[in-house]
């Protein structure tokens, strides 16, 4: 919630910064990443939330049964809804987008690596549903090619263990609720 009333330059500063975690070098100017982070914050929420209310109906009308995440897995790690099977256990981890995402992996690479590392954590897998004119088509490790997943897989595993460490915290603190 602190990190929610951060403001866009300042944001677009520790995201510039960030570059040199992720990267180890600054592969972007200041101005892409401004436009970057308006774009993620700004643009990207406003559509989000309609995106997400169809996703909830568009699962609801194919059986596909969901709730709400913790908010630090909405915040942090790119999960907007938890897929529950039969028993009410998590089945998988969901990521929506809007219709101009795709799974151009180098693009959205925190959104793979962020639903990877979740994966690699908790053994449950990953889905990403982007709008498109027949409501929401899907994405899945398996549907990836060989060299996609290894490089998601590989920059999942590069997260910082401060992320990994917090993030099984969040788990464990699921399983008990």
């Amino acid at each position: 919630e602190q990190l929610s009333k951060i403001g866009l330059v300042d944001l677009t500063k520790q995201v510039y910064e960030h570059q040199l975690k992720y990267f180890k070098k600054y592969k972007y100017d200041i101005d892409t990443i401004f436009k970057y982070t308006y774009c993620c914050i700004v643009v990207n929420s406003l559509k989000g939330n309609s995106t997400e209310k169809m996703f909830e109906r568009w699962a609801n009308n194919n059986e596909i049964k969901i709730k709400s995440p913790p908010a630090i897995l909405d915040q942090k790690y790119h999960t907007d809804r938890l897929e529950l099977n039969n028993n009410n256990t998590i089945k998988s981890f969901i990521s929506i987008k809007p219709n101009s995402f795709s799974n151009n992996y180098i693009q959205y690479t925190d959104v793979f690596c962020a639903l990877e590392l979740l994966s690699s954590i908790t053994n449950i897998e990953w889905k990403i549903f982007f709008r498109d004119d027949n409501g929401f088509s899907i994405i899945t490790r398996d549907s990836l090619s060989q060299i996609e997943k290894a490089k998601i897989k590989e920059n999942g595993f590069n997260y910082s263990k401060s992320e990994k460490i917090e993030l099984e915290s969040i788990i464990n603190s699921m399983d008990s609720s």
